[in-house]
């Protein structure tokens, strides 16, 4: 096959031949017929594309690299990736043919609980190949990662001269350029094979791969060739940012081939959002069936992190004939491969899910464990409870007996301890219910033995600091199954204890969190009528008469206005819905300041009501408290069908100024205390909307100017702000992220949804790319947060 034709300047840049040049194009006729046969379907083959290792579309990039390396006088190729990265393997099988050292950082960037997970695969050839690997926490980003400087600095010390590449071998002057020249090879191929391809799919994540083909054409095009369409499906989950750094490089390479830098517009980048499973690196149902089919079709082997999202996109746009008939597309297969160890959800009991499937199985022998214990709770305590206490008969003591199997989920004293500065740290910051004074001085005493009730709380503090892999697996998490178990058994045993309520209501933000229902609406019911039945609610801490233990008094307060603010916040959804808890009163003692609870001083003689003034002297939680109070009345103003209609505008107006005015002052507490991410703001405009929203809303134009109140477009602009804020700050504001901020960003998406629908405002659709690459990033921690995703595209999905 003739070589491939470059014009100048492009020709004369420096090149390392890696490849067995061209890469293939395949025919796919199977998959063109089961498709409809209206669509030709091709493939160019990046998967088998060299000899080195198992190939892909790095090592096209690298081919780039490797003179302008040695020419500089490296001798150490560094670069960064995840755990299993294709482009890291690459890089170390390069840096072993061309005769370079290489030296990679390995970063969590996919959430796969697999005990082998760092030790096989891709980690495993980096390693076979002699590339020196430093596994590194950090989550996934496309950006430069400061996880390199002390990689760099060790090659430094060593004697060596580092050669930086960055993930994906993307941001680079020569980033682009692997997959510039592959635009030329794809004219020559078609010219040979007397077929044009007008259509282009590609898998995209770093840009690179994009950007290269982009300005390729863009040049070929200049040169006489036919326009084409590219279309990158993304697989990042970082649509915003993925956008920027692709157009970015698209325009870097542009100059590097003999190309303006104007020549190149926004416009030439389709950026197709709508596959990436709301998660880097994870597959949803679509992947996985996109990947089936191109197996089942062809023997045509993709990936779960990027061709099969590439491929499920290029099966959903052909059966929606979002592709003409007629058309030629040529899939890119940039050479994702599967790990040795890659286990799905539909397979978990295959042979090669053993240690998940061993996991399940020894939760399961710990719920029927559990189940058999045996309740010996006194039916005199319902049947005549003033018998019970006239003979002082007393209720079940805590003589559960705790598997092993609880103890290796919560671990040593040492792990304990390690749970609990990352809990404190995190979860404490927006429902802090567990006294930091009474956990350390008492509960992690080394002289004292934990009760059954204790170890159920270390080990709800473990569970809401884990992290599924999944979305739809949150609910079958072993440790998730486990807690609820021994929950749900030492409830129904009769065992009273705050300590067992706190970790229903971990349980239940658990579920919240990652949108585990109809549980959570349950777990919410049971606390609350566990809390009741044992005093543990607000009539039991009314009838307390011993004031000196006030620590303990505050804890069950915190407990039970958590449970209120839950409540409350989980019939967002639907406001008509009957509220599990009843309204606190007037008189209802708000919690305490939060950091004189933390400190355990004493606290002052002047306690805050629910009928006292807001005041940014009041905690935040008891600001919270607050706030979840009055969504509760807008629940039941929505739901209130019944009052005549000036009494009820009248009192959604007033509705209004109430939350508005706490609106006010939590953005004052916001720069008072340096917060960024605001819970009861979040919350605050999520009852705000309910009052605009909603039919015949009082709550109109002239309301809203005459009482200087916050519109729809001003709640959903200054959320897009805070997620633009966060977004610049993933790494380190992530693992602090509340779960109650998801119901607003899902609210301002629908509001940008809208605008854009009605006028194709290109700032309405920049700040719903902004929301969805959030609430994408925030799926890495918290579940729900893909779920309201998929929710919003598929009313996306309604619009075209």
């Amino acid at each position: 096959m003739a070589a491939v034709q470059l014009p100048e300047p492009f020709a004369s840049i420096p090149r390392v031949t890696l490849l067995f040049e061209p890469s293939p194009i395949q025919e796919l006729p199977n998959i063109t017929k089961a498709l409809g046969g209206e669509v030709n379907i091709y493939a160019k083959r990046e998967d088998c594309n060299s000899g080195l290792a198992f190939g892909g579309n790095k090592t096209r990039k690298l081919e780039y690299f490797v003179p302008d390396a040695i020419s500089s006088g490296c001798d150490t190729l560094i670069s960064i990736g995840g755990v299993q990265s294709n482009h890291t393997r690459q890089v170390a099988a390069v840096a072993a043919k061309t005769g370079l050292k290489a030296a990679l950082v390995q970063e969590r960037w996919v959430d796969w609980e697999d005990t082998v997970y760092d030790k096989v695969g891709n980690i495993q050839l980096s390693r076979l190949m002699g590339a020196e690997t430093l596994l590194d926490p950090s989550s996934f980003g496309i950006e430069h990662k400061e996880t390199l400087a002390n990689l760099k600095k060790k090659v430094i010390d060593a004697g060596g001269k580092p050669y930086y590449i960055p993930a994906g071998a993307s941001d680079h002057p020569l980033g682009g350029l692997g997959f510039a020249r592959w635009a030329f090879e794809v004219e020559m191929q078609e010219k040979e094979l007397g077929v044009f391809f007008d259509t282009i799919i590609v898998c995209v994540v770093t840009g690179s791969t994009m950007a290269g083909m982009v300005a390729g054409f863009k040049l070929a095009q200049k040169n006489g060739s036919r326009p084409r369409k590219l279309i990158g499906i993304d697989a990042s989950a970082k649509v915003k940012q993925t956008f920027d750094q692709v157009l970015r490089i698209t325009k870097a390479t542009a100059v590097k081939i003999g190309l303006k830098e104007d020549d190149i517009t926004g416009g030439d980048i389709i950026l197709d959002d709508r596959y990436h499973a709301g998660c880097y690196g994870i597959p949803d149902t679509q992947t996985i069936d996109a990947i089936k089919f191109g197996a089942s079709k062809e023997g045509f082997i993709t990936d779960p992190v990027y061709e099969g999202k590439s491929l499920a996109g290029l099966i959903d746009m052909v059966k929606k004939g979002e592709i003409r008939a007629g058309s030629n597309v040529l899939y890119a297969h940039l050479g994702g491969q599967m790990k040795w160890r890659c286990v799905y959800p539909d397979t978990i009991h295959s042979s090669s899910g053993k240690v998940e499937k061993a996991q399940l199985t020894k939760s399961s022998d710990l719920n029927r464990r559990i189940e058999r214990q045996k309740s010996e709770f006194p039916a005199v305590f319902f049947l005549d409870a003033e018998l019970f206490n006239q003979w002082r008969l007393q209720l079940p003591r805590d003589n559960f007996e705790i598997a092993p199997e609880v103890r290796d989920f919560i671990g040593d004293a040492s792990d304990i301890r390690a749970t609990a500065t990352d809990y404190f740290n995190t979860i404490h910051s927006y429902i802090p219910i567990i006294s930091k004074t009474m956990f350390y001085q008492h509960l992690l005493n080394p002289l004292a033995t934990p009760g059954a009730d204790v170890i159920l709380l270390f080990l709800c503090m473990k569970l809401i600091m884990s992290v599924p892999s999944r979305g739809h697996e949150a609910a079958r998490m072993p440790i998730y199954k486990a807690a609820r178990a021994l929950y749900t058994a030492m409830e129904s045993s009769g065992v009273s204890s705050i300590h067992i309520l706190q970790a229903g209501v971990l349980i239940a933000f658990y579920e919240i969190s990652h949108a585990v229902y109809p549980l959570a609406f349950f777990t919410i019911s049971a606390c609350a009528r566990y809390g009741s039945l044992f005093g543990l609610d607000e009539r039991g801490l009314l009838q307390t008469t011993d004031t000196r233990d006030w620590i303990r008094i505050e804890e069950k307060r915190r407990v039970w206005w958590a449970l209120v603010i839950l409540d409350r916040f989980a019939n967002l959804g639907q406001p008509t819905r009957l509220l599990a808890i009843e309204d606190p009163k007037s008189s209802s003692v708000l919690p305490m300041d939060d950091d004189t609870w933390d400190k355990g001083d004493l606290p002052s003689e002047y306690t805050f009501t629910l009928s006292s003034p807001s005041s940014v002297l009041m905690g935040k939680f008891a600001r919270l408290a607050q706030t979840g109070y009055l969504l509760g009345q807008i629940l039941h103003h929505i739901s209130d069908y019944n009052s005549p209609k000036e009494l009820h505008d009248e009192i959604g107006i007033q509705l209004y100024r109430t939350m508005h005015s706490l609106v006010t002052l939590s953005h004052i507490e916001a720069s008072i205390r340096a917060l960024v991410f605001c819970p009861q703001t979040a919350i605050c405009y999520c009852g705000l909307l309910l009052l605009q929203n909603r039919p015949n809303s009082p709550i109109n134009e002239r309301i809203l100017d005459a009482e200087h109140f916050s519109s729809i477009s001003v709640i959903a602009e200054t959320t897009m702000k805070i997620c633009k804020f966060f977004l610049d700050s993933t790494r380190s504001t992530l693992p602090k992220i509340s779960p109650f901020l998801l119901p607003s960003l899902y609210r301002a998406g629908i509001i940008y949804l809208e605008e854009y629908n009605n006028s194709q405002s290109e700032k309405a659709w920049l700040s719903l790319c902004v929301l969805k690459d959030t609430m994408g990033v925030i799926n890495g921690r918290w579940k729900a947060a893909g779920a309201f995703l998929k929710i919003l595209e598929a009313r996306e999905a309604t619009y075209h």
